[in-house]
């Protein structure tokens, strides 16, 4: 695949764009953080998980520069993980996960990578980050896991019955919930 020297320019501007909202320390919240609000800068990330041959290059160039996948967020807290997750993107969800990327790490709403999966009505997503560990139980800000999100929201039934039979396989109950305060701030994004 032939690649344009400007495609590679903006590829480097992004990442440099996403790096400088990186985390000083892995140990902080956004709250000590003043996020860059810019939307044409969310736009252009939109374009990429839009066109996968681009990602396939960001990301390489993401490993090549060993940029930590988890010290930058775009929108509303969001990881770039959760945004894959949330297009459906399978196969570079995976490949941010062998990147190192959190896979619980929590947006804004409390929503992880396997929340915005199942919205995005993707087994194969869902699929990959349960094999991969998502925890089924962690909470958003309105009390909801994963199990209750199935329940709540128009998903594929395939996805329904595969997020409650993992659940019942693991004995997870509708009590079996992990609040935030159960998670160390600093993974909470």
């Amino acid at each position: 695949m032939k690649v344009s020297k400007s495609f590679i320019m903006f590829s480097a501007l992004l990442i440099g764009f996403l790096t400088t909202m990186q985390y000083s320390s892995l140990y902080e919240t956004k709250e000590n953080l003043v996020p860059a609000r810019n939307f044409q800068k969310e736009d252009a990330i939109d374009a990429l998980i839009a066109n996968e041959p681009k990602l396939e290059i960001f990301l390489h160039n993401i490993e090549i520069k060993k940029v930590n996948i988890n010290r930058f967020y775009i929108e509303h807290g969001k990881t770039l993980l959760q945004k894959l997750a949330r297009a459906g993107k399978r196969r570079f969800v995976a490949q941010c996960l062998k990147l190192g990327a959190y896979i619980d790490a929590q947006d804004d709403n409390g929503w992880t990578a396997l929340h915005n999966a199942v919205l995005s009505n993707s087994l194969p997503t869902v699929k990959i980050l349960v094999k991969k560990g998502a925890d089924l139980r962690i909470v958003d800000h309105q009390g909801r896991n994963v199990i209750d999100f199935v329940q709540e929201f128009s998903v594929d039934p395939s996805i329904q019955e595969y997020i409650e039979s993992f659940a019942e396989s693991f004995a997870i109950q509708k009590d079996d919930i992990v609040s935030e305060e159960q998670y160390p701030e600093s993974l909470t994004f």
